[in-house]
């Protein structure tokens, strides 16, 4: 079965403060419906220097992760549906950022002040 990722975090990301919690949200869909999977691989790694790994059961299609940063800057998450023996379903596409065939990659932002600087100067330019 053909399926990719959606993601999304619990806030926009301009909303994140250094230290405050920041959960990531991603499930495993076909479009039409959820879909599980045996494993999922995940690894975060931020701005601050900060990394984690892990495997989860992908049995109901989603995953939490949460993290925090220690300074302005960005986290990466990246999901791998995988078979039981952790070899990357070949059938897992992606829709957004990242254009890998197998992995959701999401960022979570904790710079908000320089992130709302881009977005107005965008919009004054824009316009």
């Amino acid at each position: 079965m053909a399926g990719y990722f959606k993601g999304s975090t619990t806030r926009d990301a301009v909303g994140y403060k250094c230290g405050e919690d920041i959960e990531f949200r991603l499930e495993l869909s076909d479009g039409a419906r959820r879909f599980g999977c045996p494993l999922f691989k995940w690894e975060m790694y931020g701005d601050d220097g900060a990394k984690s790994s892990g495997m989860a059961s992908g049995e109901s299609g989603t995953i939490e992760l949460h993290t925090t940063l220690a300074k302005p800057g960005f986290v990466h998450v990246i999901v791998t549906a995988c078979s039981l023996d952790g070899t990357p379903l070949p059938t897992i596409e992606i829709r957004g950022r990242s254009r890998s065939r197998d992995r959701q990659n999401r960022t979570g932002n904790a710079r908000p002040r320089r992130l709302r600087r881009v977005l107005e100067k965008s919009a004054r330019t824009a316009g």
